[in-house]
C-alpha cells in the first residue's frame, strides 16, 4: 500500500488533469461521464472493489486510505480538487489497491473505460490527450514513491 505514500508532499502539490482543456473539451468529458457528489466520509472508492473507472476531481478534497503493516486504517494521501485518482485500476483493470474518502463537499467525474471510449470515437485528440495525462500523473505519483 505504500503506493500512494508520498513522503513530503505537500496538500497543494496535487498534479492537476488536464490544465489545458478548454471548457468545450470539459463539455464532451462531462457528457461521456457520471457526475458525482459527495459529502465528508463519503467511500468513493473501495479498496478491493472491481471498478476500472477513472474518478476527476472536480470539487473538494478526499484522502487515500490504506492499511499499515499491522492492519489499522491509515491516511496515505490527500488529494485536491483538479486532479484524478482510480488511475491504476483504469489502466490495469484489476481490483482497487486504497480506499478513497470525501474530506468536504465535493464533485468527481466518474469516467469509465466505456466512456472514454465513446469519447475516442467523437473526439479522438481528446481522449489521447486524458491517457497522456493520466500515464503523466501515474508517472509523477511513482517518482514520489520512496527510493525513487
Amino acid at each position: 500500500m505504500s503506493f500512494f505514500a508520498y513522503p513530503g508532499q505537500e496538500e497543494d502539490e496535487s498534479p492537476k488533469f488536464l490544465e489545458q482543456a478548454s471548457e468545450a473539451d470539459w463539455a464532451q468529458i462531462l457528457q461521456q461521464g457520471r457526475l458525482i457528489h459527495f459529502d465528508p466520509g463519503t467511500v468513493l472508492v473501495e479498496a478491493g472493489a472491481e471498478d476500472s473507472s477513472v474518478y476527476i476531481l472536480i470539487q473538494g478534497r478526499v484522502e487515500v486510505m490504506g492499511r499499515s503493516t499491522l492492519g489499522f486504517e491509515q491516511q496515505l494521501a490527500v488529494i485536491e480538487e483538479g486532479s484524478v485518482f482510480g488511475e491504476i485500476a483504469f489502466f490495469d483493470q484489476l481490483p482497487r489497491l486504497a480506499t478513497i474518502r470525501g474530506l468536504s463537499e465535493g464533485k468527481v467525474l466518474r469516467l469509465s473505460r466505456n466512456g472514454l471510449s465513446r469519447l475516442a470515437h467523437q473526439h479522438p485528440q481528446l481522449a489521447h490527450q486524458i491517457l497522456l495525462d493520466l500515464g503523466r500523473i501515474l508517472a509523477l505519483r511513482f517518482r514520489k514513491l520512496p527510493g525513487k
